[in-house]
């Protein structure tokens, strides 16, 4: 009894460690189908309309025959099909579903499970929340009969930690992609900003901070933290960024600030926003302590930095031609009308033609329009690099 016991716990204790990471399913399957006296383990998802998503783990099962269900065999599964949604969040097993005359004809029985060696399953039916499910199976080989009752009680003892353990994956999942989303969009702002921990120091920033720091030009890191390079400055900008890292649980007190950052090449001063980043009591506790949950946000604005929309969303949003959005990329980065028609060979009639046809499309009167339009919408989109030229068809 003890050593069944044990064999639970471990169980339970892997099935929480691979909540975390999918690479353990494989071996916890292996042990989980070991405990219920089965010939090969299944885990697969489901949506609303029961097709397979996400990843599908086995253990005893070829990828050629995961690769058939997923294709064709999922839907024709009348186990499946006919636990729905009377059996979610239970043990089953095929005589709790299936009548054995449907079973000893059923194609999927003859056709799938037949040539791969199992016939009948005890099986976990979960549910994971918005219409998604999860199926766990130990299958039975094919000299096997339907699962004993001591093998049921060993199931059940299992599933409510499969269910959280699963629930949790998916909650893990989703918190993932939509992280990685947010910052692919941070990465893509014309603005440079740097994300800092508790302790002062840099744990991501996007392509526009890589980019300023390659100036050399006023600011800079040093044992990861963000430097200015003028000792009065660089006081003030640690000064801010401690302020906002004290209170960022704290926001009522309006930490951070703003400052400017003189440049060594006497360019335009960096003008510099610090302002706090709440952080729940839940994860101030775990991710806090790893130093990988941001405090404070640093936003610099470089001014010499003439940031224009890249030519392709000019086109998408406006209807410009090739040619009208390189003449607007021109204006907004400065260019006079004079000095872009001699660079490109151009009449300055063709030129001031081409710039009606752009205000008309932006619905700008003025050329101070157009470069006013033009800057407000710089720092949603990333400078066009050297190789983003558009065609001069």
């Amino acid at each position: 009894m003890k050593r069944e016991l044990d064999w639970v716990f471990q169980l339970i204790d892997q099935c929480y460690s691979a909540a975390v990471n999918d690479e353990e399913w494989p071996l916890l399957l292996k042990n989980i189908n070991e405990f219920l006296g089965g010939h090969g383990a299944t885990l697969f998802f489901t949506d609303e309309e029961l097709k397979p998503v996400d990843r599908f783990f086995g253990d005893n099962i070829s990828p050629e025959s995961i690769s058939a269900y997923r294709d064709y065999f999922h839907s024709v599964d009348i186990r499946m099909h006919r636990a729905m949604p009377g059996a979610l969040n239970s043990i089953v097993t095929d005589r709790d579903l299936v009548d054995k005359e449907i079973i000893d004809t059923h194609e999927f029985y003859q056709d799938f499970l037949r040539p791969i060696g199992h016939r009948f399953i005890v099986s976990a039916m979960m549910d994971l929340g918005d219409g998604n499910h999860a199926f766990l199976s130990s299958h039975r080989g094919l000299n096997q009969d339907h699962a004993d009752s001591e093998t049921l009680d060993r199931a059940r003892l299992l599933l409510p930690h499969l269910q959280r353990s699963l629930q949790l994956r998916r909650r893990l999942i989703t918190s993932n992609a939509q992280g990685q989303g947010a910052l692919e969009l941070l990465d893509r702002l014309g603005q440079a900003l740097f994300l800092i921990n508790d302790e002062g120091r840099i744990i991501w920033q996007n392509a526009s901070a890589d980019r300023l720091l390659r100036q050399q030009d006023g600011l800079s890191t040093n044992e990861g933290e963000l430097r200015a390079s003028a000792k009065s400055a660089g006081t003030e900008l640690q000064r801010l960024i401690r302020s906002a890292m004290t209170a960022s649980n704290r926001l009522r007190k309006r930490p951070g600030g703003m400052m400017t950052v003189p440049r060594p090449s006497m360019k335009r001063s960096y003008h510099i926003l610090v302002t706090p980043l709440s952080t729940s009591p839940e994860t101030s506790l775990a991710t806090r302590q790893l130093s990988v949950c941001p405090t404070v946000a640093v936003f610099v604005m470089d001014l010499e930095c003439n940031l224009v929309p890249p030519a392709i969303v000019l086109r998408s949003l406006y209807n410009l031609t090739p040619a009208e959005a390189r003449l607007a990329m021109a204006i907004g980065a400065g260019m006079s009308l004079k000095a872009y028609a001699e660079q490109n060979e151009l009449s300055i009639h063709y030129v001031r033609w081409l710039l009606k046809q752009v205000e008309a499309k932006t619905e700008t009167r003025r050329l101070a329009d157009l470069i006013r339009l033009l800057a407000s919408q710089a720092n949603l989109f990333l400078p066009p690099s050297s190789n983003e030229k558009e065609n001069k068809k």
